[in-house]
């Protein structure tokens, strides 16, 4: 059976592919998160709606929380970068232990943008854009998606 060269000790390629499909199962679920939050918006909305207070400036809110989505972003790329590139020899364990909660923080701030998207929707904006939020959370979540041969990739680059 193959293995990940990993110093002291060897990570065979089922241990990591385990590791992965968990990954996969998490990003799955936050993706398929926003599909409900649709769902919930077009079943239950329009009741939230007329109960919410129409006193809320919703042009002020959105931009706010579209900004706060870009700083989202912009602070997946940078943790990401830094966790990933500032690094002493690690094992592959070692590195999956980073590697799986740093993912999970990424597509945790991902969805919170769908979420925005959510909130807003109740509180009286249009439903474009709810759209809108859950197109940026899913795009933000499809490029960061577990990809099983860049994982492998980088473990062979960077794991001594």
């Amino acid at each position: 059976m193959a293995t990940i060269q990993t110093g002291e000790s060897d990570m065979n390629k089922e241990e990591l592919r385990k590791q992965f499909r968990v990954l996969q199962i998490i990003w799955g679920s936050m993706l398929g998160s926003l599909v409900i939050y649709v769902i919930i918006c077009h079943l239950v909305g329009d009741s939230i709606r007329e109960s919410t207070n129409s006193e809320i400036p919703i042009e002020l809110l959105r931009n706010f929380l579209f900004v706060l989505s870009i700083g989202e972003i912009t602070a997946i790329y940078f943790i990401r970068k830094i966790v990933l590139t500032v690094q002493s020899k690690l094992t592959a364990k070692e590195f999956l232990k980073k590697f799986i909660p740093l993912s999970v923080v990424t597509y945790g701030i991902a969805e919170s943008i769908g979420i925005f998207g959510l909130i807003i929707y109740f509180l009286g904006d249009e439903v474009h854009i709810l759209y809108i939020f859950i197109a940026i959370s899913a795009g933000v979540l499809f490029y960061y998606r577990p990809v099983y041969e860049e994982l492998e990739d980088y473990l062979k680059r960077h794991v001594f």
